[in-house]
């Protein structure tokens, strides 16, 4: 492994660490919390609506969802990472 590539993954895997720091403190935010009981009163509700059959898609959904949260906060971590980066170089040219 090349010193650069090296590198590379070091910066990943710091990222990657880093946003699940960030994600464990956001999660013990109020503004989460409140974002949470009332994201699950709604999905309970409408699971509660919908026929019993539909459980499964309902789930599927939900999944879909968080896994969608993540890469989305995942992408915008690392475009500030990135932007921040860039800043760098251009404040010390």
């Amino acid at each position: 492994m090349s010193c650069s590539s090296k590198f590379e993954s070091f910066i990943l895997s710091s990222m990657d660490n880093r946003i699940k720091e960030l994600s464990n403190e956001y999660s013990n935010s109020a503004e989460y919390l409140e974002f949470y009981y009332l994201y699950n009163d709604i999905f309970n509700q409408i699971r509660e609506a919908l026929p019993s059959e539909s459980s499964d898609l309902i789930d599927r959904l939900d999944s879909l969802h968080g896994s969608y949260l993540v890469g989305h906060q995942k992408f915008f971590y690392e475009q500030g990472f990135s932007d921040c980066r860039m800043l760098f170089n251009l404040l010390h040219k």
